[in-house]
C-alpha cells in the first residue's frame, strides 16, 4: 500500500490593511489584489480558504469578487472574528485588538452571529470553516461554532504560545497552543487540546520543530524577538518552522514540505494574510518588490507540492468532509 500523501490546505486570513496596530476606520486597499493571488492558486489546482473578517465584506468589490470565486468552485470563504472589528462593539475590548477568548458572554456568541450573518448576506453563502482572529480559541468559542453550524476551525498553531502577547490591558494574553496536536482531531468540548466527541474537526496550521537539541523546545514559548530564542535559533539548538510563506525561506518551505510528506501528515496548512499581498497593507511588505518576491515564493512552493511532490489540494471544508468518512470514535488514535 502506498505512503498517504497530505492535502495542501492555502489558508487566507482575509482582513483590512495592517491590522497589527489599532485604526478607527479600516482600509481595504489589499482587496484590489485578489485576483492575482487567486490566478496562483487555480495555475496549482489549490483552491484557497478565504476565511474572512466582517469589514473585508464591507467593501462591494471584495464581496463580489470573493462571492464569485467560491461560486466558481474555485475557492472557499469562511469566517475570521477580528472582535474590534465585528458589531457589536464594546471600545473596552476594541481598542486593545482583543483575543476573541476575551470576550465576556453574551458579546462572544453576538459577534460569531453577527459575522456569520453576514457573510452569508454579503456573499450568499454560509460559511463552515473558522479562524480565531489573533488565534484566541477557546472551549466556548467552540459551543458558538457548533451552533451555528460550523463543521472546521483552524486556530490551533502547534508548538506556538501566544501568551506573551497581550490584549486586554490586565488580562490573560493569547492563547498557549504549545502542546497541543500537529494534525486534525475532532475537538473535546471542554478541553480543546484534546480528541473528542465535537463535530468541529481542528486543522492546525502546520509547524513543525526540529534542531540540535529538541529538548530545548522549552524556549520556543518565549516572544519571537526575545534575544535567548533568537540565539537558540542562529546556533540551530531549537528551530521552529512553520508554512508561512511571508517570511518564510523558499528552501525552508520546501523542506518542510518534504517534512510533511515522509511522516505521511494528513495535510500541509499554509498560513497567508490578505494584507500580505498589497504593496504599504502589512510591516512585510512595504513596496512592490516586495510583494512581488512574496508572490514569487508563494507560487514556487506552491509548483514544487504538485509537481515535485505530486499533492492535491483541497479547501478546508473540503478536506473536512473526506477526513469525516474515516472518523475514528473519541478515544482511539486518528
Amino acid at each position: 500500500m502506498s505512503a498517504r500523501k497530505p492535502t495542501v490546505l492555502v489558508t487566507v486570513d482575509t482582513e483590512s490593511d495592517d491590522e497589527w496596530t489599532w485604526r478607527a476606520e479600516p482600509s481595504t486597499t489589499n482587496g484590489q489584489g485578489i485576483d492575482r493571488f487567486q490566478a496562483i492558486c487555480d495555475r496549482w489546482e489549490y483552491p484557497p480558504t478565504y476565511l474572512v473578517t466582517y469589514d473585508m465584506l464591507e467593501d462591494p468589490h471584495v464581496a463580489e469578487r470573493l462571492g464569485a470565486i467560491a461560486r466558481d468552485g474555485r475557492a472557499e470563504i469562511g469566517a475570521h472574528l477580528h472582535t474590534w472589528r465585528t458589531p457589536p462593539y464594546d471600545e473596552k475590548y476594541d481598542r486593545s485588538l482583543a483575543y476573541p477568548h476575551e470576550l465576556p458572554e453574551p458579546l462572544l456568541g453576538q459577534k460569531l452571529e453577527v459575522l456569520t450573518r453576514h457573510i452569508e448576506e454579503k456573499t450568499g453563502i454560509k460559511p463552515r470553516s473558522y479562524r480565531a482572529g489573533r488565534y484566541g480559541f477557546d472551549a466556548r468559542t467552540l459551543g458558538h461554532l457548533e451552533r451555528l453550524g460550523y463543521s472546521v476551525d483552524s486556530s490551533v498553531t502547534p508548538h506556538i504560545s501566544w501568551q506573551p502577547y497581550p490584549g486586554v490591558p490586565g488580562g490573560p494574553g493569547g492563547p498557549d497552543f504549545f502542546d497541543f496536536p500537529e494534525e486534525p482531531y475532532y475537538l473535546d468540548r471542554q478541553r480543546i487540546e484534546r480528541h473528542g466527541d465535537s463535530p468541529v474537526l481542528e486543522v492546525p496550521l502546520s509547524v513543525r520543530v526540529s534542531g540540535m537539541v529538541p529538548a530545548a523546545r522549552g524556549i520556543l514559548r518565549r516572544k519571537a524577538t526575545s534575544l535567548p530564542l533568537r540565539v537558540a535559533r542562529k546556533l540551530g539548538v531549537v528551530q521552529r518552522r512553520e508554512m508561512r510563506p511571508c517570511f518564510v525561506p523558499l528552501d525552508d518551505l520546501k523542506a518542510l514540505a518534504r517534512t510533511l510528506t515522509q511522516e505521511s501528515a494528513s495535510m500541509i496548512n499554509l498560513l497567508i494574510h490578505s494584507s500580505e499581498w498589497w504593496p504599504g497593507c502589512s510591516p512585510y511588505h512595504p513596496d512592490e518588490a516586495s510583494v512581488e518576491a512574496f508572490l514569487e515564493r508563494l507560487d514556487s512552493l506552491l509548483a514544487y507540492c504538485a509537481q515535485d511532490l505530486g499533492l492535491a489540494g483541497a479547501s478546508l471544508a473540503t478536506f473536512g468532509d473526506v477526513h469525516a468518512t474515516g472518523r475514528r470514535p473519541a478515544g482511539e488514535d486518528e
